[in-house]
């Protein structure tokens, strides 16, 4: 990708566009606030639809500009509460640390944030529980590995850690939450953060980082807010980081962790502008332990070699959540030496995408809101002599591109595909809404499968209603939906009589109390 002295280069630009953000604005500081990539998607009871401005690259734990700010504060994080009631089979979707298995899952977030001039700090953990009820499903069929690890991703092709159930009861962890420590000077902020992140304009998902597992422990270095220069507007981040394997993937204790090196820039022509596009890559490498070598941090700027794995993201985005209409794209790919030539020989080739449109209108007293969403994860096996290999499945390492058993990408997963719709009339104190999707699931571990006929694709179909209140201070929100998963794990009773679960109810209810403050 990049050389040194193209690195020190753009060490340089940044330096020199952090210098003019603060002579522009001296008088403001960088505060610590705390939202929730989580619920990217659903529009906010109140006037601003959860217009989030400029950055593509949301966090959990960011950093705000605001006038007269005093320089040393203490505040309270107040509780975040979640609750996820599954029948059927486990909810994940993108609940970040919530693990929402089968029966009953909750969350709960509070804590406190700090800031001393320069300074911020914010301890935000996040206790996660799971009633994690049986269901029936596939045990895995590598002997070296978990029986709740998946039966379909194992080969070098397709080897990941996405286990069927998080263990063989109640589960339970203690997560860091949004906690987060660093320094703000000169338009840039360092330091430490455990926080969910979300990079691209994807509402329901992102293809490189997603809120579907719980935040990546790192050292990062990023723009507090898209900088303004003679060239355009810029976001930057970066970090280097640690992901864990689940407890339930193999056996071998050795290979626990691995490093993951990322960056992310997005133009714009300028802060105000509703146009906005950027690229990201992430390397991921097998590590000795949970300290990343300091030496791996260039990674993402470099060739990645046959010792790694690495995503790389390009996109897109036309309009704000508030605006009337809004538009955008993402595309990720999953192989190294992607060109102009290859691409125009064979664009799907290795490659996914997400494509979505809201759509905003007065209606009343209020706005309806309407959102479309689409995601292919699946990958094309039309090359000759190329073996296919699932979009986040590892090579180097046999984990993936996972985090603590789920995707640090989009939810759906490897092979996955899906189409979400969502009607909501908002206005400043209520919000109701009706929302529809169709997923397909594991497509291309399906092709791996004995007798891998048309009629066994493993697809859900659900509908459901969603609402919420505001009341004192706090949003209110509830959504259940009802549904079927067909074909589950690929089963079909009439060609293959001996399996067991075939067609499965999905109803699924969800509440939420999360302060506005948060939203």
């Amino acid at each position: 990708m990049f050389s040194w002295p193209r690195r020190r280069c753009l060490f340089a630009f940044l330096a020199a566009a952090g210098l003019q953000t603060v002579s522009a604005g001296a008088q403001t500081r960088c505060v610590v606030t705390i939202g929730t990539v989580e619920q990217r998607g659903v529009p906010v009871v109140g006037a601003s639809l959860a217009d989030s401005g400029g950055t593509l690259f949301a966090d959990n734990a960011s950093c705000a500009r605001r006038d007269a700010e005093p320089r040393f504060s203490v505040r309270p994080v107040w509780p975040r509460f979640r609750v996820t009631g599954a029948a059927g089979l486990p909810a994940a979707q993108e609940d970040g640390a919530l693990w929402a298995g089968r029966g009953t899952s909750a969350a709960l977030r509070a804590g406190v944030i700090i800031n001393a001039s320069l300074f911020h700090l914010a301890i935000v953990p996040e206790v996660v529980t799971s009633a994690n009820k049986a269901f029936d499903h596939e045990p895995s069929r590598d002997t070296s590995r978990s029986s709740f690890a998946s039966p379909f991703h194992v080969a070098a092709g397709g080897s990941l850690d996405l286990p069927k159930r998080f263990g063989a009861g109640r589960y339970r962890e203690i997560t860091p939450g949004a906690s987060a420590a660093w320094v703000s000077a000169f338009g840039v902020s360092a330091g430490w953060s455990a926080s969910p992140q979300q990079w691209g304009p994807g509402q329901r998902g992102s293809l490189l980082l997603g809120a579907a597992s719980t935040g990546i422990p790192r050292v990062f270095v990023r723009s507090s807010a898209p900088v303004q220069t003679t060239l355009g507007a810029f976001d930057v981040v970066a970090f280097l980081g640690t992901v864990t394997e689940s407890q339930f993937f193999d056996r071998n204790t050795t290979n626990d962790f691995r490093s993951l090196s990322a960056f992310g820039v997005a133009w714009s022509p300028n802060v105000a502008s509703r146009f906005t596009a950027g690229v990201a890559r992430g390397v991921m490498r097998a590590s000795a332990s949970a300290q990343p070598k300091a030496s791996r941090a260039g990674d993402a700027f470099s060739k990645a070699g046959p010792g790694a794995d690495e995503l790389f993201s390009a996109f897109a985005r036309v309009g704000r959540p508030a605006d009337a209409l809004s538009a955008w794209v993402e595309i990720g790919r999953n192989r190294p030496g992607f060109g102009l030539r290859s691409f125009l020989t064979l664009p799907y080739d290795a490659t996914s995408y997400i494509v979505g449109t809201r759509g905003v209108a007065n209606v009343g007293r209020g706005r309806l809101v309407v959102l479309a969403e689409f995601a292919n994860l699946e990958q094309g096996e039309d090359v000759k002599g190329r073996e296919p290999r699932d979009f986040y499945a590892g090579v180097a390492t046999p984990q993936g591109w996972t985090q603590r058993g789920r995707t640090i990408g989009h939810w759906n997963g490897p092979g996955g595909q899906s189409q979400f719709v969502s009607v909501d009339w908002v206005n400043a104190r209520t919000r109701l809404g009706l929302f529809a999707e169709r997923v397909r699931r594991d497509e291309d571990a399906l092709f791996r499968e004995y007798l891998a006929y048309p009629n066994r694709h493993d697809v859900s179909t659900e509908i459901g209603l969603r609402t919420a209140v505001v009341w004192r201070g706090q949003e209110i929100a509830l959504d259940g939906s009802i549904g079927t998963r067909i074909n589950f794990e690929f089963q079909n009773a009439e060609y293959l009589p001996s399996l067991r679960t075939v067609d499965v109810h999905i109803p699924r209810l969800r509440f939420s109390v999360t302060p506005m403050s948060q939203r």
